[in-house]
């Protein structure tokens, strides 16, 4: 009986390094070849933290647009700047953007937008 142990994990070491080459190879360079992105666990980490930022802009964006459009409607004007939602009560402070991100507003027209990377 010790000799069919000893036979079988001979068995399971000869079998494991014969796979060994082929998930090293597949392992190497995960780059997709169409653009040169990670694929695999890399490509979803770096996916994953990229739909986290755009969740994180259209946050901010939804907030600050929703009270500029509440200052406008209590005040009959639009405000001078978006630091005047934060002066006015309507919102604690502007939201954090994402890394080399910053709010863009125009006050003649009341429009506000993300400028980034």
């Amino acid at each position: 009986m010790n000799n069919q142990q000893n036979i079988f994990r001979i068995f399971r070491a000869i079998v494991v390094l014969l796979c060994l080459p082929f998930f090293l190879t597949a392992c190497a360079d995960n780059r997709n070849s169409e653009n040169g992105s990670p694929t695999g666990p890399e490509g979803y980490i770096r996916g994953t933290l990229e739909k986290g930022s755009e969740a994180r802009v259209t946050t901010a964006l939804i907030q600050v647009r929703q009270a500029i459009d509440h200052y406008e409607i209590h005040e009959g004007t639009r405000p001078a700047s978006l630091e005047r939602l934060v002066e006015a009560g309507l919102l604690p402070s502007l939201p954090t953007l994402p890394h080399n991100h910053e709010f863009e507003y125009n006050p003649t027209t009341g429009k506000v937008e993300v400028k980034g990377p």
